[in-house]
């Protein structure tokens, strides 16, 4: 939905305006003249007039309009001009002069974000305001974006995340939508989270709690909800290709006006021939392993406003992820085959690139270098993107790869240098591998009892060799004698 220009205010700022742009008309007669011949008492002629500053006076003369049209004349300018004008940072300026006096939300959320900044810490993310809209289960779970589409491409937005006790985040979030490279001056709407952390809060929290590790419920879902095969692909239930991932990540939450140590994961995944939209679902939950229902993102932010004072919330969500219902129990209808994953920024390869901004992932063809087996949109948050999973049916890859020593190769944000993925940077899925993981750790063990084997023979030969060659060497020298 793109964003309104007009003014929409309380009726408290229609009356200061109205008595604002009465002292104005007051003053300068022209508003006089021109809603005289806007509104003419009686019916006038002006087909030969060519409308010059006298014409204009003979037709208005001392002659008085009711007020009620000499406000609406007024009204109807400013109209026009909030119409016609593009939203420059002129126009956000004048009228943001206009409704400043009237409704002072818009200048309080820009207060109070630089009076937070300036106090504490925040994780700042910039991006253009489409990325936000489209990919914002990415970016602040489960917040969405509080701002409306836009049909130019140099909007952008800036989000503000405060964290406490080093680098952990929480759900009191600030956000503002700017034109251009970001000035206060460029700012055309700013949001603010229902949440706010007091001192009272921060001293209730005990940093010796730690998060649920719910990494478990996860591997279960994946395994409930997805299949692999033996072409070292991944199925929905309706058999249908995707390239499947998910991650985690740690908030002190204030809800309800307690503070919940939340551990909220995100699975997510995209069908292979519809690459536009990704299907996802969000489990979150607190440091006793119990499922906390957290309110829909509407409700999560407190307002979200234009610099004319109106409403930014969209009435619709443009995000491209839809939910499913991946963290459930229903297992009906589903044969499980476990999958495996890798965690690709785990990897040492991948220290430069693990920074707070969206990321695309690339997995190259293992049969072309010139082609891309996907390309995967990253979360925003570094953390999230440490233990993030990329999943893979492994019954090819790993069947194989320990003899031929086969690799996966990842780039990321287009990097030339890709990274890639072995043999041993695989992980099974847990609790629903056991028998797969006893049957894999047995033949790990006899391999490497196989290696060490082979190598001492080796080196029993080269002794072997050694000892035939002195023997030889001083059986040569004792002839020569």
């Amino acid at each position: 939905m793109k964003k309104k220009n007009d003014i929409c205010g309380d009726q408290e700022f229609e009356n200061e305006l109205k008595e604002k742009l009465k002292e104005l008309s007051s003053s300068v007669d022209c508003f006089d003249k021109i809603s005289a011949r806007a509104f003419p008492e009686k019916d006038s002629d002006f087909s030969d007039s060519e409308f010059v500053v006298s014409d204009l006076e003979n037709v208005t003369g001392k002659r008085k309009i009711v007020p009620v049209l000499k406000f609406t004349a007024a009204a109807a300018a400013v109209g026009l001009c909030v119409g016609i004008l593009p939203k420059t940072a002129f126009v956000q300026e004048f009228l943001s002069d206009m409704s400043k006096d009237a409704d002072k939300q818009y200048s309080a959320i820009l207060a109070e974000i630089s009076k937070e900044t300036e106090e504490h810490t925040y994780k700042i993310y910039d991006m253009p305001l489409a990325d936000y809209i489209s990919k914002d289960v990415l970016i602040t779970p489960p917040y969405s974006c509080p701002f409306e589409e836009s049909n130019r491409d140099d909007i952008n937005v800036r989000i503000y995340v405060r964290t406490i006790f080093g680098d952990i985040p929480t759900n009191q979030i600030y956000a503002v939508e700017y034109e251009g490279d970001y000035s206060s001056a460029k700012i055309l709407a700013a949001a603010e989270s229902e949440a706010k952390i007091t001192d009272e809060d921060i001293e209730s929290i005990d940093e010796s709690t730690g998060f649920y590790n719910s990494f478990d419920k996860t591997e279960y879902a994946v395994n409930t909800w997805f299949s692999g095969t033996k072409t070292d692909d991944v199925c929905d239930r309706e058999e249908k290709v995707v390239h499947l991932a998910s991650f985690s990540r740690n908030d002190y939450f204030k809800l309800n006006d307690e503070i919940l140590y939340l551990t909220t994961d995100v699975i997510y995944n995209s069908i292979d021939d519809e690459s536009s939209v990704y299907y996802y679902d969000i489990a979150c939950y607190n440091n006793n392993s119990e499922s906390v229902d957290v309110p829909e993102s509407e409700k999560l932010w407190k307002k979200s406003l234009n610099y004319d004072g109106s409403s930014a919330m969209p009435e619709k969500n443009g995000s491209l992820f839809v939910r499913r219902d991946y963290f459930t129990d229903d297992v009906s209808g589903n044969s499980v085959s476990p999958l495996c994953y890798y965690e690709p920024y785990a990897n040492e390869e991948m220290t430069d690139v693990v920074s707070d901004h969206l990321g695309i992932m690339k997995r190259e063809s293992e049969f072309n270098k010139d082609k891309y087996d996907f390309e995967f949109d990253t979360p925003a948050d570094a953390v999230s993107k440490e233990n993030m999973r990329i999943y893979l049916s492994g019954v090819n890859f790993l069947a194989f790869s320990s003899y031929s020593d086969a690799r996966i190769e990842i780039s990321v944000n287009d990097s030339d240098d890709p990274i890639k993925i072995g043999i041993n940077d695989i992980r099974y899925c847990s609790q629903t591998m056991s028998e797969v993981e006893s049957e894999r750790e047995y033949d790990a063990v006899k391999r490497d009892q196989d290696n060490r084997n082979a190598e001492l023979e080796r080196q029993v030969q080269k002794e072997i060799d050694l000892e035939a060659k002195e023997a030889e060497k001083n059986y040569k020298n004792s002839a020569a004698r």
